[in-house]
């Protein structure tokens, strides 16, 4: 029996749900569920504090005894209560998951999110370009070629945000290709619908917004009826946002975060710039479409008049602004080695030449983690040039080119972490892209083949990224300098293509440079960016583990790593954290001795370079400290008052 089934050939089909079934026993059994950053300790908070109150009020004991040390993480103070600065959805979505399996959960929704796009990248793929192999070599793209996964393995809610992104693009698909007037209506309503739950979300998703509008909007004729659907979608959702957000910040702003003292709406112009930017581009992409023999003479010659009035009075800010966008647009995309040394980076530290470095890794641009994309480049020019399916190929670049340009408008790379994880959102349209640009160049190169140079390409790559020394000076010549050199040979390749020297090496050398890159994104995932992620995790879970039998409930921790005492939420019962260096230990003392008056015990989790440096500022004449337990990397210890302490009752839960 067992021969017989190992006999049967394996389908596509079948293939697809094997790798899925893995992906999510890996994602529920394997991968560790502990903190990168503080973005985790937030999304526990949020999750934690609907799932046991329906609200969005934070519980860390700040009622009883205020204190900015207990604003930890992105924790925000607002009318004398706790509230997290991102929006709430997650926490709706969560509900289940956060119910049934606690933190963990977190990471189940964006391992399932992971299988939706995949799906979502399919379906999108085949009603667009309509060719199954692109479409299945898109979703091979999208999940063994860039660095997507790895975040299907975080309870970072990008996957979750990117699901609904490409929701609503599909969704605008669908509602612009379809014939009937009536039937393009519904799915219209359920882009704008969709977008609005990924703005609730992550409010970056909403950089997406063109994607609803512009098929709409810039068709012909025109279709004022699908986009006023595509609003009224919109509508629900950013509506509860903004009800959210006048409980939590007093603020009915759906694009809001709260910080201590003022909105995070006051900081506005930050994004005037690109709005402009982005008008004035959607102007240009208004008279392209338009151009054969819709726009009369008289208003192209007034528009070139307007363009140069604008460059006579705005000559000097816009090239300021155009040299700004392109600083930046290198950072993000090509090379962050050029970002001034002088930048303040949170928890990065930056190499000889510029590199940066987190997690004893280098931190990658885009092309760095994706050499291939920069075959887009020559896939765009044919947009440009009118060449076939370029309005559908278009469509697939507007998410990808609005989050670039504003990223890279504001030099953003995402702080903490091994890529741009911002960017994630951008993914399942490059990777579409991608495998269209593969397939359009691979038609000399066998099926087969290109699965098994696939295949042993990616397994030797993971083996040289995993014996290549963490130090920083190899690691850039291998994961930042050898990348780029790839691109350029991409480049190259694809020139002599298209001028058709070198033949026939040039006609499957491009096919073949690709299928490279695609293994080389995906192995630097796997074998480096995602292990390091994960054992900063498990370091932070198996520590907070080892505390776990010291802890009492109903107590305080003070501690200057938040993220390993986060582990304890859903284990120590009324458990509050506090981070004294919110305010420089301003109130610690008061702090503590509040709950040791009311009889809670105090400990301090540092560690050992931690205590030692700000043992000065911790003002511990009224306490003794007992030594619990001394790890390597970590002290444990418990405040212990040296006489009775007069002070204020407790609080009573």
């Amino acid at each position: 029996m067992i021969r017989k089934l190992l006999n049967q050939p394996v389908t596509t089909g079948s293939l697809l749900v094997i790798l899925g079934s893995c992906h999510l026993l890996f994602s529920f059994f394997v991968n560790p569920p502990g903190y990168l950053t503080y973005d985790s300790g937030t999304y526990h908070y949020m999750a934690k504090t609907f799932a046991t109150t329906g609200g969005f009020e934070v519980w860390n004991g700040f009622e009883e005894h205020p204190s900015p040390e207990l604003a930890t993480a992105q924790l925000r103070i607002n009318k004398g209560r706790l509230v997290a600065q991102y929006p709430e959805f997650l926490s709706i979505l969560a509900y289940p998951f956060y119910v049934s399996l606690g933190y963990p959960g977190l990471f189940v929704i964006n391992a399932l999110a992971f299988l939706g796009i995949n799906a979502l990248i399919y379906q999108l793929a085949l009603l667009l370009l309509g060719r199954r192999r692109i479409a299945l070599v898109s979703m091979g793209v999208y999940s063994l070629g860039s660095f997507a996964w790895e975040y299907s393995q975080t309870s970072y809610p990008h996957l979750s945000s990117t699901f609904f992104v490409l929701l609503a693009a599909y969704l605008t698909a669908l509602s612009a290709m379809a014939r009937p007037p009536r039937a393009t209506l519904l799915p219209a309503l359920g882009a704008g619908l969709a977008l609005g739950v990924a703005a609730g979300i992550r409010l970056d998703s909403f950089f997406a917004a063109p994607v609803v509008f512009l098929p709409f909007l810039l068709s012909k004729p025109l279709r004022p009826a699908q986009a006023a659907m595509a609003t009224a979608g919109l509508i629900p959702p950013l509506g509860l946002i903004s009800l959210i957000n006048v409980d939590k910040f007093g603020s009915p702003m759906p694009f809001a975060y709260g910080t201590t003292g003022r909105a995070y709406h006051a900081d506005l112009g930050v994004y005037v710039a690109p709005a402009l930017l982005a008008l004035a581009v959607l102007a240009a992409i208004f008279v392209w479409i338009r151009l054969p023999g819709t726009l009369k003479p008289r208003a192209l010659m007034l528009g070139g008049v307007a363009a140069i009035v604008a460059l006579v009075l705005y000559g000097p800010q816009l090239a300021g602004q155009a040299v700004k966008l392109a600083d930046g647009a290198y950072q993000i995309i090509v090379d962050m080695r050029i970002r001034d040394l002088g930048i303040q980076e949170a928890a990065l530290r930056r190499s000889p030449s510029g590199a940066m470095i987190y997690l004893d890794n280098v931190k990658k641009s885009l092309l760095q983690s994706c050499p291939y994309l920069v075959i887009l480049a020559f896939t765009l020019a044919d947009v440009v040039r009118r060449k076939s399916n370029y309005r559908r190929l278009a469509f697939l670049f507007i998410v990808p080119a609005v989050f670039t340009c504003f990223f890279s408008y504001l030099a953003w790379h995402g702080s903490i972490a091994l890529n741009m994880r911002y960017l994630n959102p951008i993914l399942p349209f490059t990777s579409i892209l991608a495998a269209h640009a593969w397939v359009a160049r691979a038609g000399h190169v066998p099926g087969k083949r290109a699965a098994r140079l696939g295949v042993y390409s990616f397994t030797i790559l993971c083996l040289l990224c995993v014996l290549v020394p963490r130090s920083p000076e190899r690691q850039e010549a291998w994961f930042l300098t050898a990348p780029l050199i790839l691109a350029l040979a991409i480049l190259v390749a694809e020139g002599c293509r298209r001028l058709q020297w070198l033949e026939p090496l040039s006609r499957n050398g491009v096919a073949y440079l690709l299928l490279f890159a695609f293994a080389w994104a995906g192995a630097v995932t796997f074998s480096n960016d995602y292990p390091a992620s994960a054992d900063h995790r498990e370091h932070h879970l198996s520590e907070s583990q080892r505390l776990r039998p010291l802890i009492r409930d109903d107590s305080l921790i003070v501690s200057t790593i938040p993220d390993t005492c986060w582990g304890l939420l859903d284990q120590v019962e009324r458990l509050r954290i506090a981070n004294p260096r919110e305010d420089r230990y301003r109130s610690f003392q008061q702090l503590v001795s509040f709950h040791l008056t009311a009889g809670r015990p105090v400990y301090l989790v540092y560690p050992p370079n931690d205590f030692a440096e700000d043992v000065p500022e911790l003002e511990l004449a009224p306490f003794d400290l007992k030594v619990l337990r001394l790890w390597p990397g970590l002290v444990a210890l418990q405040a212990i008052p040296k006489e009775p302490l007069a002070g204020p009752a407790p609080t009573k839960p």
